[in-house]
């Protein structure tokens, strides 16, 4: 790029691949960014993605990583508790149901999901990035 340009390049400009190839540097693949844009650019990376659950038992709002939520992780009931406890109090009362889910009990595993984001590494929730379909 340096070439191309015929000069250096300064502290704060960085050489973005837009395939995202690094061994690819033909110069149309090649872009010239601030440090800043580039990271912006690619900021999507680092982000985590979150959900945010509401426990059907107890009632109690909680977030976790959404790898570890029953919409990636298969669950018995698809859904989370906020607690061992509370998940041990919920399956005891279907057990005693004759593996039964009661409908009001069904009604809250139905709503227990809140809201789906990304958090950075300071943990400082991301908003405008869009996020892929997640299966339910």
């Amino acid at each position: 790029m340096e070439n191309h340009l015929g000069r250096l390049l300064t502290k704060d400009e960085t050489v973005h691949h837009k395939d995202g190839n690094k061994k690819n540097n033909d110069i149309n693949n090649l872009e010239l960014l601030l440090f800043s844009e580039h990271s912006k650019l690619h900021a999507d990376k680092f982000l985590k993605n979150y959900v945010k659950l509401k426990c059907p038992w107890c009632g109690k709002e909680f977030e976790i990583a959404r790898n570890k939520s029953f919409l990636v992780k298969p669950q018995k009931y698809q859904c989370n508790c906020y607690s061992n406890s509370c998940r041990g109090k919920l399956y005891r009362t279907i057990q005693l149901n004759n593996n039964l889910v009661p409908e009001n009990i069904q009604k809250r595993i139905d709503n227990c999901l809140i809201d789906v984001y990304k958090k950075d590494h300071h943990d400082n929730k991301v908003t405008g990035v869009p996020l892929k379909k997640f299966r339910r």
